[in-house]
């Protein structure tokens, strides 16, 4: 569990919680998690912002990515965003072949890291988005989803290029995206600030640039504030519309 608040990671084990990292420096805090149990790696995006203890102005816009190993805890890697900021790496995903995704929200783009490699390739050019979200990658593995919260959702080819908009029903509202991710057929998004708060299955043609329906999983109250949804592979959830994983 990452803290915006402190800059930490936390890990629970042994029935209680223990501070397991700290990658943020004072008066950043810690925002995404990625983890990729293949490769025994998690990797944690942070960044300073005001929320955060100790926050000193001249420090905003500042963001890294950092790699630690799972089995002790060792810090493997600290990368910085190319190209002048300010900068905000926020949401991540992590692909099977073991790419990281994360948005920049200040940057108005998203950034791939490749197994091996030791810098952040730009997917989109700057400010391509206003308030890119949760990256997720297609079924196919062409394509990169990507939410933006104030724009709607959006395909960008996996390899990069320019983003196109993806077609939605017209009683279907795209923007306000914060958590997505990918699961057969389609999407899972959480969405928050612009609707009443909400878990919504999408299903996608087989190109990944359309909505073909969608419904609404939950909403309200019992979801409080949601942000961000993962699939756990021990659990299948079922609703009317059928069964995914």
């Amino acid at each position: 569990v990452s803290s915006v608040r402190t800059g930490e990671v936390w890990r629970r084990s042994e029935g209680g919680w223990r501070p397991w990292a700290r990658p943020a420096p004072t008066g950043s805090g810690a925002f995404a998690l990625g983890l990729d149990a293949a490769r025994r790696v998690l990797h944690v995006s942070v960044g300073a912002v005001p929320q955060t203890e100790g926050y000193r102005k001249v420090d905003e816009g500042r963001s890294s990515l950092l790699t630690y190993r799972l089995d002790d805890g060792r810090q493997l890697a600290r990368l910085e965003p190319p190209g002048e900021g300010p900068h905000l790496l926020g949401d991540m995903a992590v692909t099977p072949e073991g790419t990281v995704l994360v948005s920049d929200a200040l940057g108005g783009t998203v950034f791939s890291l490749r197994p091996g490699a030791s810098s952040l390739d730009p997917l989109v050019p700057p400010h391509a988005f206003a308030s890119p979200q949760t990256p997720a990658l297609s079924a196919d593995g062409k394509s990169v989803l990507v939410p933006d919260w104030t724009l709607g959702l959006f395909a960008v080819p996996a390899a990069g290029g320019a983003p196109s908009p993806v077609a939605a029903p017209s009683d279907l509202v795209t923007a306000g995206i914060d958590g997505l991710v990918a699961v057969p057929g389609g999407l899972l998004a959480v969405q928050n600030g612009i609707v009443t708060p909400r878990l919504v299955r999408l299903w996608l043609a087989p190109d990944g640039r359309r909505i073909t329906r969608w419904t609404v999983l939950a909403r309200g109250p019992a979801l409080a504030d949601p942000t961000h949804v993962v699939l756990s592979p021990r659990q299948r959830i079922r609703n009317s519309s059928g069964v995914f994983a």
